[in-house]
């Protein structure tokens, strides 16, 4: 996966936050994975993926409905944020 941006995060979050809460660690790692996907095939071929994007995060919740933009980090927004770096740092431990 490409580096990740606060950019990435947030449109993460946002897409996190368009489901309930008990799906949003799912979702999580199936966005994490297609962005994993994406940036594999992005460097094989040089061309982005078709449905995933270039291998960035934000790129792969597309296709997503996403929550609108927040003025401020509430707590279903922190919460939201929370499962989003959880997985990132998960699989950065774990070597992927």
């Amino acid at each position: 996966m490409r580096p990740v941006h606060l950019t990435d995060l947030n449109i993460a979050t946002r897409t996190l936050m368009a489901v309930p809460c008990a799906q949003q660690a799912g979702l999580m790692r199936r966005i994490h994975q297609n962005a994993q996907t994406a940036d594999i095939y992005r460097r094989s071929t040089g061309r982005r993926h078709g449905k995933f994007g270039s291998g960035a995060l934000g790129d792969a919740c597309a296709g997503y409905a996403m929550h609108p933009p927040v003025d401020s980090c509430d707590h279903a927004y922190l919460h939201s944020l929370h499962i989003v770096v959880t997985e990132l740092l998960m699989q950065a431990n774990d070597g992927t």
